[in-house]
């Protein structure tokens, strides 16, 4: 039998196929792993990754579980100490999570460890103007000090918060201050 001709036209194309296919994948090697930067473990993953989904999962179930969204924003603190939403909102959530607590040292713990972890986020950063509004509300909602408010208040309002936090914080000022 004699041998059927070269189709070369085929062999081009294949062979143009697979330089291109290997350099794709060595492209997406490359990208994937090419290096690794700072603040990141041995295999390449970066911690903050990690809190930035632990902080979602928190704010996603704050209001219906403040218990459960606290102790995501301790896993958060965990990896790093000095994460001030997370030491915010940690301190924000115990608190809320005290409406449901009956024993009353229960309550007066959760209430202590919530302003000292709202206590940790000013002193970390004082621009941070959430802190401030949540020792205001728990001041005055949780501890019945309209005086012990004001300035906590006063100065949640002097760093700008978003409107709807603006909105909702002016009448409680209002409030402390007719007290």
């Amino acid at each position: 039998p004699t041998k059927p001709p070269v189709d070369w036209k085929r062999r081009i194309v294949s062979g143009v196929a697979v330089v291109a296919l290997i350099g794709i994948v060595w492209w997406a090697l490359a990208a994937w792993s090419a290096q690794r930067l700072p603040g990141q473990t041995a295999t390449g993953f970066d911690p903050r990754d990690e809190n930035t989904v632990l902080v979602a999962q928190a704010r996603a179930v704050m209001f219906d579980q403040p218990g459960a969204a606290a102790a995501l924003y301790d896993e958060v603190l965990e990896n790093d100490p000095d994460h001030v939403e997370a030491l915010t909102y940690r301190g924000w959530t115990l608190a809320l999570s005290t409406r449901a607590m009956e024993d009353s040292s229960a309550v007066t713990d959760a209430l202590k460890s919530s302003i000292d972890s709202l206590g940790r986020a000013v002193e970390l950063d004082p621009e941070y103007p959430d802190a401030h509004c949540f020792l205001g509300i728990i001041q005055i909602r949780f501890l019945q000090s309209p005086s012990g408010a004001v300035p906590y208040l006063e100065r949640c309002l002097e760093q700008n918060p978003p409107a709807d936090v603006r909105v909702l914080v002016e009448p409680l000022l209002d409030e402390a201050r007719t007290e």
